[in-house]
């Protein structure tokens, strides 16, 4: 060949193990991706059960980047501590060396059987995890295939002059060769995908083995670079997680620096073929780096806390606060920052609700245009939050994921009506009742403050209800319909026991007064209907998913 077609032949080999990385990554994601954060949210709170879910889920995303994103998403909630991510994410760096590991063994001879069963198990299944199943075994055969191609492709290089010179300048410039390897990693967000490129040109004699344990290491320090990036806009306890697994390996990076020479000298003796010592160099360096680190978690954590303090968000509740385009590879976490989006929306409904009964009691101007502004608010996030779901459920989910994507967009849109209820029907009578001077009874006030109590409250139940998925939960919520009807008929029997007394207050607000009930009740109903949805889980399909608008 010549060298335009062994550049050719490269560079296609190249693309080919990204691509089955991302088929791998996107499999495991889709097909399990659920289950996978669960488990890591189980399992977190005990160090060496954290590293070896780490290590095991990495290894079977193939991707530490995206375990990170999981990683991260359960920080931002609260449900992870940044000791316990690390100890995930120091798994996590052993867990990509497993499938190298694998792979540098002669096995190419399964990339046709692989890919074979994979498209029969992917043609055969609807959806769901068993046609994930296929797609993550299609995508193992063209990385398999993909590293063959490589090899073959590099042969020609094998004893050329040229190469020769190159590799010897690279090895005197450690640090070039680092800085290549790390970005050539971050670019192609998958380490495991360069160590396998300096693997399989090792194993065809292109690259020395110092220059290819170096590059290793770079590959290594670039593998931190997408998580930082892909957190940099989250919350502070989402990005400390990444920063403190990017610091030890930092560290680590430039301790081994100066020993590699010495390393490969060893790792020669307990196997001289080149590929194994691309992939023992990757393995050791990951294991020896994580087993020290791990008894020391806290105080880089500590560190990580005081380099990033914690800080009180500003939030006007104007903008999303947690959808991230970045998270939609891993469509559990995606999920997740939904489902968190839309009780930040909830939080915003709940402080309207609140005053709008200052609003109809005093008839504050102030205040009831606060209440307008705040209801485009919430209509800003609904239809954020519906267009971020819509982008999720464009991939294939799981019928847990579908489900929850129906309550997400039934529990947001319930808040918008009830949002619009408040800005539309009640600030309008609050307006009304002071341009008129309405003065409603002590009596009546009394009983519209308990009604409106009670349904905060059914607020509160409903928010749990959608968070914990909890069904006792719901079916209280379902159950105190009956008793707000009760307090609504009773307030309305005292109202006409009170206008047939002929009090004044009560003839010159009846109207108002019966009007509010009315909207108190409509509203009631649009969270008792949170209730339902949650008794009564629906599947999202394709063709009801909202769409985003045209740009």
């Amino acid at each position: 060949m010549t060298g335009s077609e062994v550049l050719l032949w490269m560079i296609g080999g190249v693309a080919l193990i990204l691509w089955s990385v991302r088929m791998i990554r996107t499999g495991m994601s889709r097909g399990y991706g659920t289950k996978i954060h669960t488990i890591m949210e189980r399992l977190a709170h005990r160090r060496l059960a954290a590293y070896f879910t780490g290590m095991i889920v990495t290894f079977g995303v193939q991707s530490s980047t995206a375990t990170s994103l999981i990683v991260a998403s359960l920080a931002h909630q609260g449900a992870l501590s940044t000791a316990a991510g690390l100890a995930i994410m120091l798994g996590a760096d052993v867990g990509t060396t497993l499938a190298a590991q694998f792979l540098s063994f002669k096995v190419h001879w399964l990339a046709p059987l692989a890919i074979t069963a994979g498209y029969i198990i992917f043609t055969i299944h609807e959806g769901g995890p068993k046609k994930n199943l296929g797609r993550v075994l299609i995508g193992l055969g063209l990385l398999m295939l993909g590293l063959r191609l490589i090899m073959q492709a590099s042969e020609p290089l094998r004893g050329n002059p040229v190469i020769a010179e190159v590799m010897q300048s690279l090895s005197s410039e450690p640090l070039l060769c680092l800085l290549l390897a790390a970005i050539l990693t971050w670019l192609a967000h998958s380490s495991l995908a360069i160590v396998l490129l300096v693997m399989s040109l090792a194993d065809g004699g292109t690259l020395t083995p110092v220059v290819a344990a170096t590059l290793v290491l770079g590959a290594n320090l670039g593998g931190v670079l997408a998580p930082l990036f892909a957190t940099a806009g989250q919350g502070v306890a989402a990005r400390r997680i990444p920063a403190a697994n990017a610091l030890v390996r930092v560290i680590g990076v430039m301790v081994t620096l100066p020993l590699i020479g010495l390393a490969v000298h060893w790792l020669g003796k307990i196997d001289d073929s080149p590929a194994r010592l691309v992939v023992n160099f990757h393995t050791g360096f990951n294991v020896i780096l994580s087993l020290v680190a791990l008894p020391f978690c806290q105080y880089v954590a500590k560190i990580l806390e005081k380099i990033l303090p914690e800080q009180q968000p500003i939030d006007d509740g104007s903008q999303p606060l947690y959808l991230d385009d970045r998270l939609l590879e891993t469509p559990a976490v995606a999920m997740a920052a939904a489902a968190r989006e839309a009780r930040h929306m909830s939080n915003v409904l709940a402080a309207m609700l609140h005053k709008s009964m200052i609003c109809l009691h005093h008839g504050d101007d102030r205040m009831i245009e606060e209440i307008r502004r705040t209801d485009d608010i919430l209509d800003r996030l609904n239809e954020a939050i519906k267009i971020y779901v819509t982008k999720i459920a464009r991939q294939e989910l799981e019928i847990n994921d579908s489900i929850r994507a129906m309550e997400i967009i039934a529990f947001v849109t319930h808040l918008e009506h009830a949002g619009d209820i408040i800005d539309k029907n009640l600030m309008d009578l609050a307006i009304k009742k002071k341009n008129a001077g309405v003065i409603i009874s002590n009596e009546g006030i009394t009983e519209i403050e308990a009604l409106h109590a009670g349904i905060t409250r059914s607020l509160d139940l409903a928010i749990a209800a959608f968070t914990t998925r909890d069904a006792e939960v719901a079916r209280e919520l379902v159950a105190r319909k009956t008793e707000m009807r009760e307090l609504e008929r009773r307030s309305y029997d005292a109202h006409l026991a009170r206008l047939t007394d002929g009090n004044p207050d009560t003839i010159r607000s009846s109207g108002l007064h019966l009007d509010i009930l009315r909207d108190l009740k409509v509203m009631h109903s649009q969270f008792v209907a949170i209730a339902h949805a949650v008794l009564t889980p629906s599947i999202l399909p394709a063709a009801r998913i909202p769409r985003p608008p045209v740009k």
